[in-house]
């Protein structure tokens, strides 16, 4: 109980917090909080255990689940009235493979999870073909989720843990290895790389190897308001194939909440929170649509509260040899029209061999464009300003305050040179 293991341990289930109080539903969890960690603060482990487990809105003071643990927690746990959340907010898991971006711990602050979890992180029983997905939820909502637990017997595994039932880049509707029985792990091992952390600009990529492609799923939170995913993905045989950006919505058919889909992806509406996701790809026009529905069956089904539900499920659908994706998860509370937690404005940006987004916030002014290979090396603003770069993707404030640069060099606007990089730096920031 005193070893810095388990307090580290901790650590990591309380960087999974949503800001609804629960864990993040990944691989077979349901949507529930922890059991458990706030005994640890009697063996040394850190006050901000028992602020999570006095605090949490989903299920305060809770000592029961898993483990009975109410005499421990009578015994150990005494009151702790200066205890508040931890300092720290963003955290890398390296070795094991999770990336959590967050802005806070309130209810209105915004949280996103990755994965890329290899070696005995990803062996387990209870693991699923998850590499490179993620959780993303604000404003008090999860809005983007996994799908959690569901078997229709107990000779089956449960479906839920196929690729399709997650938020990944799907290749002619599969990808990596199916889970199999016990130790039959199926997924590939995926590597989380090139974390960059900050208040204004945090990165990270999660990188898995598909039997014929290779993803590199970039993840930037800007602002601590929104999110870019940037998908880069190059093909090991140059064969044409369909490509599918995947997007579970807590919403839909049987949950609160509505979904609709608009050009460039779904909007995603709760009571509290809502976000709007526009995607791209960079060879062709990339369709919305919803894949097939069929009672309790994936992608639609999931388990994470009680009985097995559905949910909506959208994809943006191109077909290419290897394209990349750039998506904007762009979260405001519901109901607001403008302000700090309003909705964003989204326009794409016309350019070849690539995509590119004009991001309007309330006082900001943000670019991001993904180059592939072959794209210009400029590209014309709506403002009439010309962005140059050699770089596989960039973000930049219009006022040059801020800047990230994605192997490149060289990033400037109307030839004032806004950040440089050597080439050995994968990732480059200014901040």
């Amino acid at each position: 109980m005193r070893s810095s293991l388990f307090h580290s341990i901790m650590d990591w289930s309380l960087s999974l917090r949503l800001p609804n109080g629960n864990r993040a539903p990944i691989a077979d969890s349901p949507l529930r909080n922890q059991n458990g960690p706030a005994i640890f603060t009697y063996f040394g482990a850190e006050d901000y255990l028992y602020w999570d487990w006095a605090s949490n809105p989903s299920d305060p003071y809770k000592v029961k689940g898993g483990f009975e643990l109410f005499i421990q927690h009578l015994a150990y746990v005494e009151t702790m009235e200066s205890a508040g959340p931890p300092e720290w907010k963003n955290r890398f898991f390296v070795d094991g493979g999770m990336a959590t971006f967050r802005s806070g711990w309130a209810k209105d602050d915004r949280v996103l999870i990755l994965m890329g979890e290899n070696g005995s992180a990803r062996k387990t029983v209870h693991d699923h073909t998850d590499g490179t997905s993620f959780i993303m939820a604000a404003y008090g909502e999860l809005l983007l989720t996994d799908t959690g637990y569901y078997k229709p017997n107990q000779f089956q595994n449960a479906v839920t843990a196929g690729a399709g039932s997650h938020n990944v880049i799907l290749v002619d509707g599969d990808e990596v290895p199916e889970k199999g029985l016990l130790s039959n792990w199926g997924d590939a091992d995926a590597f989380i790389e090139n974390t960059l952390d900050g208040t204004a600009i945090a990165y990270a990529e999660s990188r898995q190897n598909y039997p014929n492609t290779k993803v590199v799923r970039g993840v930037a939170f800007l602002r601590e308001r929104y999110f870019v995913v940037v998908d880069r993905l190059e093909s090991q045989d140059g064969v044409e194939r369909e490509y599918r950006f995947r997007l579970h919505a807590y919403a839909g058919y049987d949950l609160d909440g509505n979904v609709s889909l608009g050009e460039h992806g779904p909007l995603i509406e709760r009571d509290s929170g809502s976000v709007a996701v526009y995607t791209q790809a960079s060879q062709g026009v990339a369709v919305v649509e919803e894949p097939a529905f069929k009672i309790y069956s994936a992608p639609h089904v999931h388990k994470l509260v009680k009985n097995a539900e559905h949910h909506t499920v959208t994809d943006s659908v191109v077909t290419g040899i290897a394209p990349d994706f750039l998506s904007i998860l762009a979260p405001f509370k519901t109901g607001e029209s403008g302000g700090p937690d309003g909705p964003f404005e989204v326009t794409q940006i016309s350019t070849d061999h690539g995509v590119a987004w004009y991001i309007m916030g309330e006082d900001t002014m943000d670019i991001a464009w993904l180059r592939e290979s072959g794209a210009p090396t400029e590209l014309v603003l709506p403002t009439n300003e010309t962005l140059n770069t050699d770089a596989a993707f960039v973000w930049m404030s219009l006022d040059k305050s801020l800047a990230l640069m994605v192997e490149g060099t060289v990033l400037s606007l109307d030839d004032q040179t806004v950040l440089t990089s050597s080439e050995e730096e994968t990732v480059a920031v200014k901040q």
